[in-house]
């Protein structure tokens, strides 16, 4: 299992949201090919991300009393992937 995120801008403002999916890859005997199945999680706004706002959102609490495994993954990709690659200062 993984967490993979899209990011996506939207043309008429500069406003950019990233989706978050649950990920579990797995092999098909029959086929011998990897399939991937995703399941979507939370979608979150560039600037929520930069606040550090979407640890107290609602979904997010939810998210953690569910499965807390998936939860530090998220958190991780959030703050490793996303805003280092932003060069955001404050992490």
């Amino acid at each position: 299992m993984y967490i993979k995120y899209r990011k996506r801008e939207k043309k008429n403002s500069k406003l950019t949201s990233f989706y978050f999916y649950n990920c579990k890859s797995y092999r098909d005997d029959k086929e011998k090919n990897v399939k991937t199945k995703q399941e979507y999680l939370l979608k979150f706004d560039a600037d929520d991300l930069r606040s550090r706002n979407y640890i107290n959102y609602e979904t997010m609490n939810d998210l953690r009393k569910k499965d807390i495994k998936t939860w530090i993954r998220l958190v991780s990709k959030i703050e490793f992937d996303i805003l280092y690659d932003e060069n955001c200062t404050y992490i």
